[in-house]
């Protein structure tokens, strides 16, 4: 339903589901399609660009966004 429900809003090429416990699975839709978009799109940068993976789960990324939060006005 989720996917459908995304789809009709026509802001994506394709969207495709992928669950942690069941088929199709997380990690193979990702190792496929996920890894050849941004293969694509490192490959049309207009300089030199590196992809250094996810940073979701990187450590340090709370910390960075607390400090950002803190140093960006609030707005009105």
């Amino acid at each position: 339903m989720h996917q459908t429900r995304i789809v009709a809003q026509n802001q994506f090429a394709g969207v495709t589901v992928a669950f942690l416990d069941q088929p199709p699975y997380l990690d193979i839709i990702l190792s496929g399609h996920g890894a050849q978009d941004m293969a694509r799109a490192f490959a049309k940068a207009p300089c030199p660009a590196h992809n250094c993976g996810a940073i979701g789960g990187d450590n340090g990324l709370p910390d960075l966004a607390l400090n950002h939060l803190l140093q960006v006005p609030p707005h009105n």
